[in-house]
């Protein structure tokens, strides 16, 4: 049977994913902060060190599979440590175990979030992190004159760590596969897990606005073991012309949602941000030619109000329609209208 580790292993998705892996008599090797077998902090370098060189000296010969599920929620209130954990303590590992996977020709599942699709997330950080994700201490330092008791700030921090791996992982999936590695990442919904348990009444509010059509009328949460299921598929033989994909497992959320916002656009306003690059243009001509025009017949004809406030950050333009949130309208470029894309752009 096959050699498997695991990040985040003591509770919640990782938990469930040994478990299924240990039922079918594979070996597991669980890396967590506190109860892993291999036991270290995956936020800082000396710690990821750590792991690699543990994963060397237990499996010189290699291992069979890789899956990342350590990470911590935009409410953690520590901001520097949703990047350092969640992206480069995630890609860290990757990289460092990659010759082991390599010996065995095995493979790497990452966990992200559907938020990457739906969330408001900060995407010039996300863009930072992918293009400079040799920097991580100046990119820590970007974020540390940041309010972190903000949840909002938060949140979008941590939509923007997913959305960059979920890109990370795509863009090395080519390369990865050609020395027969293959990588992919699963993207859940929101799960019953420790992470869920500790929300406000406010934030689970929230979530039963974001129904699950597999879980209509019931709870708006995914079990751990639905989304444990998916990462095993992937991770095993049977899975193996599967590489490069962000596998939604949320019930359906992500696919009802885009449905929701194409058909119902006469009920919403459009409040998204958009990236924008082009200060030489006339923003509110652009904003016609470019996003509204194919739209015309479906925008309600109060949504051409036009900001141009940066406020989500002094360093970053943006432009907005003003009014309510348009849900889930997570992609809009200049070159094209893209309704809620499932992947991120590589």
């Amino acid at each position: 049977m096959g050699v498997y580790a695991i990040t985040g292993g003591s509770g919640g998705i990782g938990l469930r994913v040994i478990s299924q892996l240990e039922k079918q008599g594979h070996e597991t090797i669980n890396i967590d902060w506190k109860t892993g077998d291999i036991q270290a902090d995956l936020s800082i370098p000396e710690g990821r060190q750590k792991v690699i060189d543990e994963l060397h000296e237990l499996h010189p010969e290699g291992l069979d599979g890789l899956i990342l599920c350590a990470g911590v929620p935009g409410s953690c209130h520590d901001l520097r440590l949703i990047l350092s954990l969640n992206f480069f303590g995630t890609i860290s590992i990757i990289k460092g175990a990659y010759d082991l996977l390599e010996k065995k020709g095995g493979s790497c599942v990452a966990t992200v979030s559907n938020a990457i699709s739906q969330g408001d997330l900060r995407m010039d950080l996300a863009d930072i992190l992918n293009n400079n994700n040799e920097d991580e201490l100046r990119i820590l330092d970007l974020v540390s004159n940041l309010d972190e008791n903000d949840l909002l700030t938060g949140n979008r921090l941590y939509v923007a760590s997913k959305y960059a791996l979920a890109r990370w992982v795509r863009r090395h999936s080519a390369s990865y596969a050609a020395n027969g590695v293959r990588i992919n990442a699963v993207a859940p919904g929101n799960v019953n897990t420790s992470m869920t348990a500790t929300m406000s009444v406010d934030e689970k509010t929230a979530l039963n606005a974001l129904p699950i059509p597999t879980k209509y009328g019931k709870e708006t949460l995914m079990e751990p073991d639905e989304i444990a299921s998916a990462i095993n598929f992937l991770i095993s033989k049977e899975a193996r012309g599967v590489n490069g994909i962000i596998m939604f497992v949320d019930g359906g959320t992500d696919a009802f949602s885009i449905q929701k916002s194409i058909l119902n656009m006469d009920q919403y306003f459009i409040e998204r941000k958009l990236s924008w690059n082009l200060l030489s243009r006339n923003i509110s001509q652009l904003l016609k030619q470019k996003i509204l025009k194919p739209w015309q017949n479906y925008l309600p004809k109060t949504a051409t109000t036009v900001i141009t406030a940066p406020t989500a950050h002094p360093s970053t333009n943006f432009i907005y329609m003003e009014k309510k949130p348009f849900p889930c309208f997570s992609g809009i470029s200049f070159s094209s209208v893209s309704i809620p894309y499932y992947r991120p752009r590589s």
